[in-house]
This record gives C-alpha cells, structure tokens and sequence, in this order.
C-alpha cells in the first residue's frame, strides 16, 4: 500500500509542476525565463507513518490470531510460528528468557507461556 501512496504522490507532484508551469506561461515568465519542466523539481516526503501504521496494524492482526486461540488442540510453536511470524530461533529464545524471567523473579515459575 505504501508504494501505491509513493506512486500517487509522484503523480500529484507532476500535476503540481504542469500547473506551476501553465501559471508562469499565464504571467509571461516562462518565456521571459525560459523555464521548463527541467528547471524545477517537486518531491514529497515519503509516507513513513503510513507504512509505520500498516505494519503495526499487521502485527497487532498476528498477536490478536496468537491470543484467540487457546486449548490444548493448538501447539504454542505452531501458533508462534503461523501468527507471531518466528522462526525456530526465535522461538528458542522466547522460551530462554521466559526461564530468565523466573531467575529474576519476574515471574513466577509455571505461570504463564509454555
């Protein structure tokens, strides 16, 4: 989606520049100047909190299909791997620093996770 924001922010742009140009031709400038589409540039910045936003959406969307499914007939890993998007290592590591949390005292040792 944040290509297609990219794409119609080029083309406003564009239209931008030709309006410009046909206001300067309107007022004599343009050919007093000798201005041209060359001669100018406009650029917009990238919609990064669009794509932030879209990529927290998808997140939230994958912890949400994490947590609505619960019971025994579904496996922790197969539910971290299919929604949470983790690989075995991460998986591994997750499962290290819930036994971590323990050691420290963050937890309570069989309260939660695995």
């Amino acid at each position: 989606m944040g290509q297609v924001l990219e794409k119609q922010q080029n083309r406003f742009c564009e239209e931008m520049l030709d309006l410009f140009l046909l206001h300067l031709e309107f007022k004599g400038l343009k050919k007093e100047y000798g201005l041209s589409k060359k001669s100018f540039s406009i650029h917009m910045n990238p919609p990064n909190h669009y794509k932030y936003q879209m990529e927290q959406n998808f997140i939230q969307s994958g912890f949400d299909n994490y947590n609505s499914l619960s019971g025994e007939e579904f496996s922790q890993s197969f539910k971290m791997r299919k929604y949470l998007g983790w690989d075995e290592d991460e998986i591994k590591a997750n499962a290290e620093g819930l036994k971590k949390d323990v050691e420290y005292g963050f937890k309570e040792e069989g309260g939660g996770g695995f």
